[in-house]
């Protein structure tokens, strides 16, 4: 532990510490005091102290990559197949009672089109048969999505109560989580994309039509609401990155200029909220609501550093908002190496962290997901990636594009300790132990980390 005082930083006065003084910390535990002193150097009282943990800075490259990008993601994709309960949807429109986590249709079986799609891209000899695995994940989820006339009409659910399901799932089979059927849209056209038939279009028309209508006044709409009413749950409102990039899709790239509105109307709202407030709150399916900055994520400011520099040609200012957001995102949760120990884990409520606070064991350079599972996820290193991507292709910077790379080479090396998925947490627990549920996988983890190493493959393949 290292110990420093306002004397030892060398300030006579009381002033703003200027940030170069950090350079002089070093990564680890630090204490911290800071004195007040008059004009003869004579401290007069204490002003604050407090410990905290210092992070490392970026200084990659770290890891050597196991393998070019495009082959590794045809490997994930291939470890993907040889799981039965993902192959049977070859000849199955039903998902199987095998795989737990298909009692999350939207977001587990929506992932079987966007891996599917993206794969037969790839491989011509599996090219028929992943595209009718994709068209048999979308029978199914336009199969049970709410019936058109009532008020979420044809969202498809978030929860489904299936014989193997989770405690959440059946505690909220009457909910749905508003964001998740835009992913799903999303989904659609892909497959749209993939096969130019119009009913995966038009679906994807009538999830956006359901948003038109269910959008609050102030742009957002509530996180989590009844199946029935179409009502609340709770006050928390959605971050909506993952509509405006669905509606934005829709407006750009196929003409439905009827939800331009609602796009900008959804951004204004997140740039007078978690823009102004920092409130970046963790919204997942299977965690609960959360307040006052009790837990937040990486994905969401991420992905709207993404948006803003989208939009930068137009607004340049946008490329300080996100570049602030990004080195948020990157403070809180991406780890280059040396990270914090278990034992700064501990809390009253958590006395004994659970094998995924095993932090010497994490699979550095990574990224963490949220402060209630504050945990490697490949997933989370794929929002990074996209973000430092757009980052450098708008400023140049090429930090950015180091940052990306890094993180990338690191999946290829989680990959290959995994047998050829990427592993949904990026710990390196080999052999037969009690925490070998390490390499069970999220299928969409998966496959968001596949698209984010192809997004960047085709920027890397053509620099030097």
């Amino acid at each position: 532990m290292v110990q420093w005082t306002g004397k030892q930083l060398g300030h006579s006065r009381l002033e703003r510490i200027p940030s170069p003084v950090w350079k002089e910390i070093p990564a680890g535990i630090v204490y911290l005091k800071v004195e007040g002193l008059d004009n003869e150097n004579y401290t007069t009282g204490i002003a604050g102290e407090r410990m905290f943990y210092k992070a490392a800075a970026f200084n990659g490259p770290y890891t050597l990559p196991v393998a070019d990008y495009k082959s590794s993601v045809i490997r994930n994709m291939e470890s993907l197949l040889e799981q039965e309960h993902y192959r049977r949807w070859k000849t199955d429109s039903i998902p199987s009672d095998d795989y737990r986590l298909y009692c999350y249709p939207s977001k587990i079986i929506g992932s079987i089109i966007q891996a599917m799609t993206l794969y037969a891209r790839l491989s011509e000899k599996d090219r028929e048969d992943a595209l009718s695995m994709a068209r048999n994940a979308a029978s199914y989820l336009l199969s049970i999505s709410m019936p058109a006339g009532s008020p979420l009409a044809n969202f498809p659910p978030t929860y489904e109560d299936r014989p193997n399901s989770t405690g959440v799932a059946r505690r909220r089979k009457d909910q749905l989580m508003m964001f998740y059927p835009a992913i799903t849209g999303s989904a659609y056209l892909d497959l749209y994309d993939a096969t130019r038939d119009n009913q995966y279009l038009e679906a994807s028309i009538r999830i956006a039509e359901t948003y038109s209508k269910t959008q609050l006044p102030e742009g957002s709409w509530p996180l989590m609401v009844w199946i029935e009413s179409g009502e609340a749950v709770e006050e928390n409102l959605c971050v909506p990155t993952d509509i405006i990039n669905f509606l934005d899709r829709l407006v750009q790239d196929y003409g439905q200029n009827q939800f331009r509105e609602n796009s900008e109307k959804a951004f204004n709202w997140i740039m007078e909220n978690p823009m102004r407030t920092f409130h970046w709150e963790g919204q997942f399916e299977d965690v609960g609501y959360s307040k006052n900055y009790s837990n937040m994520e990486r994905g969401k400011p991420f992905a709207f550093a993404v948006i803003l520099l989208s939009r930068s040609a137009q607004e340049p200012g946008y490329i300080e908002m996100a570049e602030a957001l990004i080195r948020f995102a990157e403070d809180q949760f991406v780890v280059w190496e040396h990270p914090l120990p278990r034992e700064l884990f501990r809390t009253p409520g958590r006395p004994i962290p659970s094998y995924a606070y095993l932090s010497h064991l994490w699979l550095t350079p990574c990224v963490l997901e949220q402060y209630e599972y504050y945990t490697p996820i490949d997933a989370s290193s794929a929002s990074a990636i996209l973000a430092y991507k757009k980052a450098y292709e708008i400023t140049g910077k090429q930090l950015y594009l180091a940052k990306a790379i890094t993180l990338a080479d690191n999946q290829t090396v989680a990959q290959s300790l995994a047998g050829g998925i990427y592993p949904t947490n990026q710990m390196d627990l080999p052999g037969d132990n009690d925490a070998n549920t390490v390499w069970t996988g999220w299928l969409n983890c998966a496959t968001v980390t596949a698209r984010a190493l192809l997004d960047l493959n085709e920027l890397v393949s053509g620099t030097e």
